[in-house]
């Protein structure tokens, strides 16, 4: 084999793992709205939540993946390929200097959001599915964080603030010699009861 159908072997292996990976991101996701949907537990979604989670972030790492996304869910109806593409151009260059034409990044993040299922195309244009307005949702709502759950123990080793004037010491040495004095009474009180016993 020559070394060009090697290099040609290897770069579909990746964009063959690519595409597996985010069509199963979607179908992961598309799973899991219709689990909430009918408000049934499913192990294999709860185990693949990672998985999930990897999968939302990618998209919003992808900055050209994030303005279409955005671009679509903003308008709700179908958008012809180009109008969103120079939207969600313009998006990027608030400003509006510099040309809004199309990168090639945009068109790959179309792509990829093809391939996952966030969009689909009819005879109109463009539209978002239901797994790209989730998806959509998760980036732009962050998950609230779990408060953890408080043991017996944190209370136990919370440290007590104290009073460390003169006085305050003063008291507790008062109270430390009063427990002393009153251990050594109960002791000996105990040795006498002991004697008597023995006589």
């Amino acid at each position: 084999m020559t070394p060009e159908f090697i290099a040609f072997l290897v770069i579909a292996f990746y964009m063959l793992a690519a595409v597996i990976l985010l069509s199963f991101g979607g179908w992961l996701v598309r799973h899991d709205l219709s689990r909430n949907a009918s408000i049934r537990v499913s192990r294999i979604t709860e185990d693949l939540r990672p998985f999930q989670n990897l999968f939302v972030d990618i998209f919003a790492r992808a900055e050209p993946c994030a303005r279409l996304l955005s671009v679509f869910v903003r308008y709700g109806h179908p958008l012809r390929v180009s109008a969103a593409l120079r939207k969600a151009t313009s998006a990027a260059k608030p400003d509006g200097d510099g040309d809004v034409t199309p990168s090639a990044s945009e068109w790959v993040g179309l792509g990829m959001m093809r391939v996952a299922g966030l969009i689909r195309f009819n005879k109109q244009g463009v539209l978002v599915t239901n797994v790209g307005r989730e998806v959509h949702r998760r980036i732009t709502t962050p998950p609230p964080q779990k408060r953890r759950r408080e043991s017996i123990y944190d209370s136990l080793f919370v440290p007590l603030p104290m009073d460390t004037s003169h006085s305050a010491h003063q008291q507790r040495m008062r109270e430390a010699l009063q427990r002393n004095t009153a251990g050594l009474c109960s002791t000996k009180s105990g040795y006498g009861r002991i004697g008597q016993v023995h006589k």
